[in-house]
């Protein structure tokens, strides 16, 4: 199932469906950011393709985050030892240099440091996502913004709802299924399926502690609250879309769940978008799908290559 538009951590009890992430061994070797040639990862290609997009941008997110190098940065996304100097002295330093990594010019890609005395970076009034060096980038790229503006507005709350999540003030909603697999045929039959406890779910998140904190540390106003759920609507169906798209797969093809040894599902060429800070517990709606399967195993194998 794909997510509507665009994790956890809690204590629960042992889950039956039990992610793994599977790495061909390598040998890492420093990787400058002006290389012509980056790591050949999924992760790599991602974080250098920042840089032909916007020159210098990658190493503004280094700086921000007070790492040296792509190594540095990899080995946090993958779960390492913390680096010297990272992390945040309050929400509010957080949140500020998570901001910094966007500023920059939608037209002429210009970085603060490459702006004249006489420039300023300013944001779309309107989506609050994007920034101009001046008005005549923005008159120039208004033709092409219009047409997205609104949904990087919603893109740009979401981001900002996504500390939620991965402070575990967000806990998606999970539990036996009330009804056969094969009557939930998106994410409208599942959230009917789910409403009472999912409202119950999303009016404890808009009145947390952990919202306000959130919205007092960002620096702009709090959105009504039709906004802030509809935000928590598209996190969750981003989280949930993963092992659901899985049982999907797991049913189309007729894979028998309920085999003697259990069953196993790899994920070929998985990044950090599929493992950073995955718990068992966030494929728990897959074991849900399938109620009398006997083991599921999830398997991430990653596209490094190996030697």
């Amino acid at each position: 199932m794909a997510p509507r538009s665009r994790k956890r951590r809690h204590k629960k009890p042992p889950s039956s469906v039990a992610p793994m992430v599977v790495t061909p061994s390598t040998v890492v070797t420093p990787v400058p950011l002006t290389l012509s040639k980056p790591d050949p990862s999924i992760d790599a290609l991602g974080f250098f393709s920042l840089e032909n997009n916007v020159p210098g941008l990658s190493q503004l997110i280094l700086q921000k985050l007070s790492m040296k190098s792509y190594e540095e940065y990899k080995l946090v996304l993958d779960g390492g030892a913390s680096v010297s100097g990272f992390g945040f002295r309050c929400p509010q330093e957080m949140f500020q240099k998570m901001e910094d990594t966007f500023r920059f010019c939608a037209h002429c890609r210009a970085l603060p440091s490459g702006l004249s005395d006489s420039k300023v970076l300013r944001q779309c009034k309107r989506c609050r996502n994007v920034y101009y060096c001046g008005p005549e980038c923005q008159r120039s790229d208004w033709p092409a913004h219009r047409k997205v503006c609104q949904e990087l507005r919603l893109v740009a709350v979401d981001r900002l709802m996504e500390w939620l999540l991965v402070t575990g003030a967000f806990v998606l909603p999970s539990g036996p299924w009330p009804c056969l697999a094969e009557a939930v045929q998106g994410w409208d039959t599942w959230f009917s399926m789910r409403h009472l406890q999912l409202d119950a779910t999303l009016d404890a998140v808009l009145g947390s502690h952990a919202m306000t904190t959130l919205w007092a540390s960002v620096g702009r106003p709090r959105p009504d609250p039709d906004v802030l759920q509809g935000s928590l609507k598209r996190l969750l169906t981003d989280a949930l879309s993963r092992p659901l798209t899985l049982g999907l797969g797991l049913r189309a093809l007729g894979i028998n769940v309920g085999k003697i040894g259990g069953s196993t599902v790899h994920v070929v060429g998985a990044s950090h978008v599929e493992t950073f800070l995955t718990r068992p517990e966030d494929y728990d709606e897959l074991g849900y799908m399938f109620p009398g399967h006997l083991g599921l195993r999830v398997i991430m194998v990653s596209m490094l290559p190996q030697t």
